[in-house]
């Protein structure tokens, strides 16, 4: 572990760990230190290539699934680190932001997983370098592709219960419990009246106790602080099952180099073959992907702006 590495230090939200209202009473914060360091570890910064054309198929695969693979270890490692820092200075709102896109990533990572490896169980090479291709492409870019598909967040929330129970009722429950946990962390987010209403306390006092309520006076207060109670009572709770999400990410990204990256590279042969054979068809098959008259449009446009 990096002696450097962020540790959380406010300590109101320190204690809420160990109150009898907490979820994660038994949350070990030396095994979430431990994740992020192998967040870090995981982290590659670059990656190169050599291929023939023969290959071409193959390196477009790999380096298409080792970018959205990589990129995911750097979004986590960058989100947990955040709402660290966000912690430590009270700003709940930032930390629910990065904790709700921890979620959103962890359940595309686990809907695409899921399709990557139906491809390469099925040999469905194209269709797997096609969505490969919709989830790493710039967004200037996707006009170029055919059969671009962008994915809700909801779709892939949804699955979530699908790879994580094996019975439909237990299914139907991660997936509804997921849709609540991730709806009620935007709601803190979104300008709705929970997000409002985070850091204000008010409180209602009957000064005056005359027996026609009436003729009786009251006394309303209302205060701000980023530790409401309404904060250490909601929003705590919600940082906290984020906090606890850390061993899911790791076990994830370790499925997904497992099950799909190995198994790719295991059947590059295979890719390569396969690639050499259909070469006769291969104009066929990339126009089926590529609107080549849009690339064509594109590419005037980057000649007319290094003029």
């Amino acid at each position: 572990m990096k002696n450097d590495q962020l540790k959380i230090s406010n300590k109101l939200f320190l204690d809420s760990l160990k109150s009898k209202d907490s979820i994660l009473m038994d949350l070990d914060l030396k095994k979430f230190y431990e994740n992020i360091s192998k967040l870090d570890i995981m982290r590659t910064k670059r990656f190169n290539y050599k291929f023939d054309v023969s290959g071409f198929m193959y390196h477009s695969i790999l380096s298409s699934t080792e970018t959205y693979y990589n990129s995911n270890i750097f979004k986590f490692y960058e989100s947990l680190r955040s709402i660290i820092v966000s912690l430590n200075i009270s700003s709940y709102s930032s930390a629910l932001t990065m904790g709700r896109s921890i979620i959103e990533h962890y359940a595309m990572l686990t809907y695409i997983g899921v399709k990557l490896e139906k491809f390469l169980n099925q040999k469905d090479y194209y269709e797997y370098n096609s969505l490969m291709l919709s989830m790493t492409i710039g967004p200037s870019q996707k006009t170029t592709l055919k059969k671009y598909k962008r994915i809700h967040v909801n779709d892939a929330l949804k699955f979530i219960g699908e790879s994580w129970a094996k019975n439909k009722k237990e299914k139907k429950k991660i997936k509804d419990m997921m849709l609540k946990v991730y709806g009620d962390i935007s709601e803190y987010i979104h300008p709705v009246s929970p997000s409002i209403i985070m850091y204000e306390h008010q409180s209602l006092e009957q000064k005056k106790n005359d027996i026609n309520p009436l003729d009786s006076t009251y006394h309303m207060k209302n205060s701000f602080s980023y530790n409401s109670e309404s904060t250490q009572k909601t929003v705590f709770i919600y940082l906290q099952y984020v906090l606890n999400f850390t061993d899911s990410i790791i076990s994830l990204l370790e499925n997904f180099e497992i099950n799909i990256i190995q198994k790719l590279k295991n059947q590059k042969e295979t890719i390569i073959k396969e690639s050499e054979i259909d070469m006769l068809n291969l104009p066929e098959r990339l126009n089926k992907y590529f609107d080549f008259d849009e690339i064509k449009k594109l590419e005037k446009k980057r000649k007319k702006r290094r003029k």
